[in-house]
């Protein structure tokens, strides 16, 4: 979703670069269908807009972790999951990319470009990559972590 025009990526940079963003709340997961969610308010002194939203898919132990910002996906790492490259990402424009990676932010291609971290200690392990995330994004969480079930009773698999 991109939005030409706009300066999103300077005042996420600003924010993040801050290191004055932290997370008071606990992780406490909530049932969707075939996957589990939850969601913490992200505190900063000038930017009121920034929450952080974690979803895991536990029938496949894939999970996603993204700090959101004005309603866009200012950062976002996805565990085990393809991505194909927009054709007019610098970095291997088209290419489809397998496993984990990551998006940023960029007022010229929104999150539609990726890249292969190598700051994630662990990519199955969603509590440490929570706080490797944290981390990159310079958030202090003071909040509790809550694991998510590692089987969710009611989902069922389709097809």
């Amino acid at each position: 979703m991109r939005e030409q025009g706009t300066q999103l990526e300077a005042l996420i940079d600003a924010a993040v670069e801050s290191g004055a963003m932290v997370i008071t709340d606990s992780i406490a997961w909530r049932r969707g269908e075939g996957h589990l969610k939850a969601r913490a308010e992200v505190d900063h002194p000038t930017e009121d807009s920034f929450r952080l939203e974690l979803q895991y898919l536990p029938l496949i132990s894939r999970f996603s972790i993204q700090l959101v910002f004005k309603g866009r996906p200012a950062r976002r790492l996805c565990s085990d999951s393809p991505h194909t490259q927009a054709l007019d990402c610098a970095d291997a424009p088209g290419h489809r990319m397998e496993g984990t990676h990551k998006h940023r932010w960029s007022d010229e291609t929104g999150d539609e470009c990726v890249y292969v971290p190598d700051d994630i200690a662990d990519s199955s392990d969603i509590e440490q990559s929570f706080y490797d995330f944290c981390s990159e994004c310079n958030i202090s969480f003071n909040g509790v972590w809550n694991e998510p079930p590692p089987y969710a009773a009611g989902f069922e698999v389709v097809g």
